[in-house]
């Protein structure tokens, strides 16, 4: 299987959970998205601001190792296609999700994730943890 790590899973998997863990093992690529990226930091960051403790060279260290996806016009017009669909039905889901689903969707992705909006969007294979 090829993953798509959500925030919340790069967010789990650097606390030691053990399930996201197991489903990073057996898959055959591991990515992530640009935008998710940017959520990871930008929490850890405010954090930091807040006085807590974050370990970015942890962060940068695992994001390091992953395929990072940049956003392209393909995943723009896929995921306007969702938001539309999505809309049409009366179900609004935020637009980060909307783009990382168009990402994984395009790729042929299974989208890892805490986050129950992806089980919204019928074209996206997710495994919840």
């Amino acid at each position: 299987m090829k993953i798509l790590l959500d925030t919340s899973a790069i967010i789990e998997f650097l606390k030691g959970n053990i399930k996201v863990k197991d489903v990073v093992e057996k898959s055959l690529d591991v990515y992530t998205s640009t935008l998710c990226v940017y959520e990871v930091f930008r929490g850890a960051l405010f954090l930091e601001a807040k006085g807590y403790r974050s370990d970015l060279n942890r962060i940068r260290e695992f994001i390091g190792v992953l395929n990072v996806l940049d956003l392209k016009v393909e995943d723009v017009l896929k995921a306007s296609e969702i938001w539309s669909k999505l809309k049409l039905q009366g179900i609004t889901i935020n637009d980060a999700d909307v783009l990382i689903s168009a990402q994984a969707v395009n790729r042929g992705l299974t989208v890892v994730t805490k986050d129950r909006d992806f089980a919204r969007i019928g074209e996206v294979d997710a495994v919840f943890i």
